[in-house]
């Protein structure tokens, strides 16, 4: 679940859905500098007639090489990032058949791409020099060529290429962008991993924004079975009792999750919304209260402040007659 990707250097940094703004992994591909630079050596160390043909033997080499490049970077990198989150997590991120298919693919990249295709790459070179028409001293019209050799030099180079390209649709298809690209991402490591509670709450959340409010509580009611602590979810379950009208059960999961994070400034503001359709307005003075000195933005918020002001006039203790 590869959400996006940085590069610096030799080294690619891996970000998913499951870790947020904190890095899933990183893997370095210093090694494939080897392969491309070996790759163009060898075609540029063919002897050939002139710069010109050897620039465009080099081009159409190096565009080679980069789609090849591209695919081994893409395998590796799914790969990390399954061990990464069978690691952090204990969770799967590919079915079995899936993961099978990777494991081919990257053997049979590393295999032909890394060890093969440099040396293909030479034998398709030379054999285009033989196979170009050259005058034999004597016979001025007599030329001689190898076609059958370089046909088969040709068709090894296009099976290379058809190989990494087959790989990248492989690989590639089906992947979106966007926020869809998260709920279809969280939806599908749910149905790999049917109690990962992060998952469940985030599947939940989505079904939340929807309107599914019977189904993202039992999903934020499954996850708390699997972990008690998980804050999001008694914070979320909270927003979603209190949408359903339950304010009392909103309380209870409110309180939950501040037990856990006594620093949750929304969870805090929400409590005191819950407390004020439950007519304990002096409560939710202080929940209010307690959120605007955690979050800057909620001291900022102009509602917010009117609706303390008045709780504070409403909350103070009668003055005694002088």
């Amino acid at each position: 679940m590869i959400e996006s990707l940085s590069a610096h250097g030799s080294v690619i940094t891996i970000r998913s859905y499951l870790t947020g703004e904190s890095p899933l992994a990183s893997w370095n591909g210093e090694d494939l500098h080897l392969y491309v630079v070996a790759s163009l050596a060898l075609v540029l160390a063919v002897p050939q007639r002139g710069w010109a043909a050897r620039a465009k033997l080099a081009g159409t080499a190096f565009a080679v090489v980069a789609l090849g490049s591209l695919a081994i970077c893409v395998v590796q990198l799914e790969g990390v990032a399954q061990a990464a989150a069978a690691t952090l997590w204990q969770i799967r991120l590919y079915t079995a058949r899936e993961m099978a298919w990777i494991e081919w693919i990257n053997r049979v990249l590393i295999s032909l791409g890394m060890l093969l295709f440099p040396a293909s790459l030479f034998l398709v070179a030379y054999l285009r020099v033989w196979a170009e028409p050259a005058r034999v001293p004597g016979a001025e019209a007599d030329l001689v060529a190898l076609p059958r050799a370089a046909t088969r030099g040709r068709r090894l180079g296009v099976g290379v290429l058809v190989l990494a390209a087959a790989a990248g649709l492989f690989l590639f298809a089906g992947r979106r962008a966007g926020e869809r690209a998260g709920q279809e991402a969280w939806a599908r490591i749910l149905s790999l991993n049917p109690d990962f509670a992060p998952a469940l709450v985030n599947v939940g959340l989505h079904l939340e924004e929807r309107g599914q409010l019977d189904e993202a509580i039992d999903l934020y009611r499954r996850a708390l079975g699997g972990d008690p602590d998980l804050v999001a979810a008694h914070y979320n379950l909270g927003n979603a009792l209190h949408s359903k009208g339950l304010a009392a059960d909103a309380v209870r999961s409110y309180e939950d999750a501040l037990r856990l994070d006594a620093g949750h400034a929304a969870a805090q503001r929400n409590l005191g919304v819950a407390l004020l359709d439950l007519g304990r307005p002096c409560e939710a003075l202080g929940a209010f209260e307690r959120s605007t000195a955690l979050d800057a933005t909620y001291r900022e918020t102009t509602a917010l402040a009117a609706e303390i002001a008045r709780l504070r006039a409403q909350c103070a203790p009668p003055r005694e007659p002088s």
